[in-house]
């Protein structure tokens, strides 16, 4: 079975390249959901690349409340004519860092530190 990747139009992948200061965010996640949802990709993909582009101050909820009412819009794919396959572009998915254990961290603030030590 061929998996397609779905489209991102021009203008989402410009939104996506440059995340929006406070106060305009909402706005340019709404644009974003209802444009990735319209074209295929469904919302844990669209969760998780809205998730990387701002700050914590944007809740959880937020992000997925969005994500819910994009697909109660039911948007239509990019009507552009373009075929779906020419300049796509894939979502970029963060890596998770890998968790690091106490020896590591004590073995890093040793290296770091050197011979510095510091008392009352």
């Amino acid at each position: 079975m061929i998996h397609e990747t779905p489209f991102i139009p021009p203008r989402t992948q410009a939104e996506l390249a440059s995340p929006a200061p406070i106060g305009q965010r909402h706005e340019q996640m709404k644009k974003i959901a209802v444009s990735l949802i319209g074209n295929g990709f469904t919302p844990d993909p669209v969760f998780v690349q809205l998730r990387s582009m701002y700050e914590p101050d944007v809740s959880d909820r937020e992000i997925r409340d969005l994500i819910e009412w994009a697909i109660a819009k039911n948007p239509q794919p990019c009507g552009n004519g373009s075929s779906r396959n020419d300049n796509v572009a894939a979502l970029q998915v963060p890596e998770k860092p890998e968790r690091v254990t106490a020896e590591q961290v004590r073995a890093n603030v040793e290296k770091w530190l050197g011979r510095f030590r510091s008392d009352q």
